[in-house]
């Protein structure tokens, strides 16, 4: 079985997230590496950058972010 790719893009928003926030991303397996998240172009690190949100090989459409994330940086969400 070939895997589907999701792709989530969130250009800007009207305001900050603020740290610890939750996030609405693609449907992912919390701990099965599923995620590649991307803060203007560059690759963040889960429990660097964000945070899987839900319990371990449940699914999951949501993340939490470790640090204020300005209105106008590009997330990119890769769901493989």
């Amino acid at each position: 079985e070939v895997p589907v790719t999701t792709v989530l893009h969130s250009a800007s928003r009207g305001s900050v997230l603020p740290a610890n926030s939750v996030f609405t991303v693609p449907a992912y397996t919390v701990g099965k590496d599923q995620l590649l998240v991307f803060f203007d172009g560059v690759a963040g690190a889960r429990g660097d950058s964000y945070n899987e949100y839900g319990n371990a090989g449940v699914r999951s459409t949501s993340i939490t972010f470790l640090q204020n994330i300005p209105a106008d940086m590009d997330i990119l969400v890769r769901v493989n």
